[in-house]
């Protein structure tokens, strides 16, 4: 079997470790690492092919083979790959850069170096499996992913929750199928107790008021912005610095020069506006006596929206379902900034406030107060689903995830939907074991994982992070690459 491994990032050779106990158990010939690491690996075979995921980063394929020189692509392919052309574009143009000033002729050239890359590098190397630590969410993984997919190269991908633990699917469209088939088919659950970091995240979750600076008093302030700069500010330097040290072909002083130009040209663009422009706009104090759904700004670009939100990964599309449909029952729609969102276009938040039916309150109103008068919660993919859940209150979604068949989850992609939702909520009703038989559910189908050293988003061990991670591709090979495949921890 030849693999292709887009790792999670890696220290003291965890990524070797993993691999390597997989080499014992499941018969590999070869497996290409696209890794990020401290160069502490220690593989025990040279069948481990490594590519440093910089040069999807930097665009720099020549590091590994000179692009003149190896086939073209064929017409076929770009064919089959033309469906997720848009989708990559965007990402090269967003989220790359998160402020992009190019043609779209640079755009096209860096997607279409892209495709001739990986697709020679999964030709080369016949891989017959690929496994992504994370949904692919940036241009360069987002075209390998796709390469797979149209090629029928069986895939296994995962998705976070909020929680700690991470979701599977064979595809990025059936995240969560193992969750939710267990919620839909009330198959028996193992009666196994709920970890800590997930018993952690319920406990704060039912709390009356969220958890943001804004909403604590000032000592508190203080103290959640110390650790915000140690936990964020703190791992975004030291990446920097670990990826300079690792790669030679990089240099520190241009990788801080570019990150500050790119700040100061967003902040002085023209056509780009800060969360201010959006508060000075907005309610400070709503009126909970009306009668209102909750929509909860997701931050972007992240990878819940772009690629997890599909056709909707532009939120004003679902703010415009909404308040359209809501309008004939006379309900409005309440949106609200996400706290954390630094900039957004200026046209974004012109529209929003343009949107008929639409009241946007202010990013520093605690979500939970509205949570707490509203007659349902919407969002996109958003930790909003999770919280709704625990304070059983009805929300609207977008994406089928993990949360899909959950009772008072409902899916939405038109004004039908909608209406079936609001006929409903009234009668209603919402039992306290809904909320232990979700998470059940998580613990039973969702697998221990570590994306990302630096930032410390689950506390869980190495070991059990590796036999999770080994029980699962070993039962998926078992399936013979099934794609329905559900996994059961």
């Amino acid at each position: 079997m030849n693999i292709i491994f887009r790792a999670p990032q890696s220290v003291n050779g965890y990524v070797s470790r993993m691999l390597n106990r997989l080499d014992d158990e499941i018969i590999i010939d070869k497996c290409v690492v696209i890794e990020q690491t401290d160069g502490k690996e220690n593989y025990n075979s040279d069948k481990f092919i490594r590519i440093n995921a910089s040069v999807g980063y930097n665009d720099t394929f020549n590091r590994i083979c000179d692009l003149e020189e190896i086939p073209a692509i064929d017409g076929s392919v770009l064919v089959k790959m033309e469906p997720y052309k848009s989708m990559a574009l965007n990402m090269f143009g967003i989220r790359k850069y998160d402020l992009y000033t190019g043609t779209y002729f640079e755009l096209e050239e860096e997607y279409l170096r892209n495709v001739r890359f990986w697709d020679y590098i999964i030709e080369k190397y016949d891989i017959d499996f690929a496994f992504f630590s994370v949904v692919p969410h940036l241009g360069w993984e987002y075209i390998l992913y796709n390469l797979c997919k149209v090629k029928e190269i069986p895939i296994l991908v995962l998705y976070p929750h909020q929680s700690g633990l991470y979701s599977m699917g064979t595809d990025i469209d059936n995240i969560g199928v193992s969750t939710r088939r267990l919620l839909c088919e009330d198959i028996s659950l193992n009666e196994t107790s709920l970890h800590d970091i997930v018993k952690q995240y319920i406990q704060v979750s039912s709390k009356e008021k969220s958890f943001t600076p804004i909403n604590q008093k000032k000592s508190d302030r203080i103290e959640y912005i110390k650790s915000y700069h140690n936990k964020l500010l703190h791992p975004f330097s030291a990446k920097i610095l670990f990826n300079d040290f690792i790669n030679p072909h990089r240099h520190l002083s241009w990788d801080l020069k570019t990150i500050c130009a790119i700040r100061k040209a967003r902040s002085q663009a023209e056509d780009t506006v800060g969360i201010d422009y959006y508060n000075k706009r907005a309610l400070s104090h709503p009126d909970y006596k009306t009668k209102y759904v909750f929509f909860a700004l997701q931050l972007t670009p992240e990878c819940s929206t772009m690629p997890m939100a599909g056709v909707f990964n532009n939120q004003l599309n679902s703010i415009r379902l909404l308040a359209y449909s809501l309008k004939a029952y006379n309900i409005k729609l309440y949106v609200k900034e996400h706290w954390i969102q630094t900039f957004r276009p200026k046209k974004f938040y012109d529209e929003l406030f343009a949107i008929p039916n639409v009241t946007c309150v202010k990013a520093y109103v605690d979500s939970y107060d509205l949570m707490k008068y509203d007659i349902a919660n919407a969002t996109q993919t958003g930790t909003i689903i999770s919280e709704s859940i625990i304070k059983k209150k009805p929300v609207f979604c977008f994406v089928k995830g993990w949360w899909y068949g959950q009772k008072g989850v409902y899916y939405i992609q038109d004004k039908v939907d909608v209406d079936k939702a609001l006929d409903e909520i009234d009668t209603l009703e919402l039992p306290d074991n809904d909320v232990s038989k979700y998470f059940l559910a998580l613990e039973n189908t969702m697998i221990r994982w570590k994306l990302d050293y630096y930032e410390e988003t689950a506390k869980f061990k190495d070991d059990d992070i590796i036999d999770d991670f080994v029980d699962l591709v070993k039962k998926y090979v078992n399936s013979d690459f099934d794609p329905h495949f559900s996994y059961y921890r």
